[in-house]
């Protein structure tokens, strides 16, 4: 595993049909030139209750910076056909409008392949998010915009509901899930448009690991932006953590070697997916951060569907493997020992919160976050979870405590634990005890 980068970096994972990106994140919205809307055109086709309020600022392209006029885009939605093999369709969320305004995506491109996500003022006495509804012009049931009344997934002809888009679960309202909805368009392909949807919607029961679900079922998420869970039908029989050469032998689904590679005759690899803590994952395997998707932007870290993985701690291939310690030593990497049966190199003395400079030089399993806030870098363990009953969930070491900042999320991390600013091992390198979270007391060790 590369370092850890305190800004998150996209690190490649192959996992099964997911497209997974790589590469720096920027936030960036497509003016939507070109665009022209589905919607029918001229006063006489707007009834009463879709008069949207107006606004009096000067919003011309000179006085566009005043805090007063609309923001007009949220997003541009490629259609599934022209999405290149490393890019992720660019879905919105009515965080991204001003002035109440929500989020939609009615405004089909003049070629047919893409919608530009418009933020519009909602209709008046529009229903709020879950309520059922309708579009019939003459209901009472009518959403903050038409487009926002679906079906529930994986239920034609259901009770609709008032949804609102989204890029990830952070985006939705508590015990919502972020699940992708078929969008046609007319060059015959779709767009995938990102929309929040109630937990009780969902199909299958909802899980937090493999073994709550039944025999031949996995603990997979429901979608490509949400990290909720649910148990579903798979062909495959064995569980995490067993050895693999092909995904469809996994509950799962996927199978993969320490690299993320998909699994083969010729690689070490064991059944992986999802998990939040490493108590959810095999015996030979750590639960570890991975960025699955950027949303279509270059660096916005906010919009990024970060999932825990369970990667293997063996080397693969097996010609990848250290053979002793002095090969350890040798290689520069700051690591001491070979571990005898995962061929790894790791320094056997390193505690949480060591200087280091790559992960071989931090204990068996963790990674060395660099950066700014990590000066000389640190030895972090990803994958704990606070009072956690399970030895893989605990943090090595007296000084070690397990905690999340807002860069580890959904995931925790132990970090070397403090309770006075004078209270770091490393002090005299610029180390003191800081919060985790804003609001939240002093309790880990960060540089300046």
């Amino acid at each position: 595993m590369r370092a850890q980068l305190d800004s998150r970096v996209p690190v490649a994972v192959v996992v099964g049909a997911l497209a997974v990106l790589v590469g720096p994140l920027t936030a960036c919205r497509d003016s939507g030139a070109g665009v022209s809307s589905t919607r029918d055109a001229g006063p006489d086709a707007v009834d009463a209750a879709d008069a949207r309020p107006t606004f009096d600022a000067d919003c011309t392209e000179g006085g566009s910076g005043s805090a007063l006029c609309p923001i007009a885009t949220c997003g541009y939605l490629k259609s599934v056909a022209t999405l290149g093999l490393t890019e992720t369709a660019q879905s919105g969320a009515d965080r991204l409008c001003n002035q109440g305004r929500s989020c939609v995506a009615v405004e089909v491109s003049a070629a047919g392949d893409a919608i530009s996500l418009t933020c519009v003022a909602p209709r008046a006495g529009g229903l709020d998010y879950g309520m059922p509804c309708s579009t019939d012009s003459t209901s009472a049931q009518r959403c903050k915009d038409d487009s926002l009344c679906v079906e529930p997934p994986g239920t034609p002809g259901g009770a609709r509901f008032c949804t609102q888009l989204c890029r990830i679960d952070a985006d939705c309202p508590a015990s919502s899930a972020c699940l992708e909805y078929r969008h046609p368009l007319p060059n015959n392909s779709y767009a995938l448009v990102g929309q929040c949807t109630p937990r009780d919607k969902l199909m299958g029961t909802i899980c937090a690991a493999e073994r709550e679900c039944a025999a031949g079922q996995g603990c997979l998420r429901a979608g490509e932006r949400t990290l909720v869970r649910t148990c579903q039908a798979m062909s495959g029989a064995r569980s995490l953590g067993d050895g693999c050469t092909a995904p469809a032998q996994c509950r799962s689904g996927e199978c993969y070697d320490r690299e993320f590679r998909v699994g083969s005759s010729g690689t070490r690899a064991f059944c992986s997916g999802p998990c939040m803590r490493t108590s959810e994952c095999g015996p030979d395997q750590r639960c570890v951060a991975k960025v699955l998707g950027n949303n279509g932007t270059i660096s916005d870290p906010l919009d990024d569907v970060v999932v825990g993985y369970c990667r293997s701690l063996f080397a693969s291939p097996l010609a990848a493997a250290c053979q002793n310690d002095t090969a350890c030593q040798t290689a520069g990497r700051g690591g001491d020992t070979c571990h005898p049966t995962y061929g790894i190199c790791y320094k056997a003395a390193a505690v949480i919160g060591a200087a280091c400079s790559n992960d071989d030089g931090c204990g068996l399993g963790g990674a060395c976050a660099l950066g700014p806030t990590f000066a000389g870098g640190s030895c972090v363990l990803e994958g704990c979870a606070p009072g956690g009953a399970s030895a893989g969930d605990l943090c090595p070491g007296a000084q070690a405590v397990c905690s999340q900042r807002a860069s580890d999320e959904p995931l925790y991390r132990c970090y070397e634990g403090c309770t006075t600013q004078g209270g770091c091992a490393r002090n005299a390198q610029g180390y003191f005890c800081a919060a985790a979270k804003d609001g939240q007391p002093i309790s880990i060790c960060l540089s300046r």
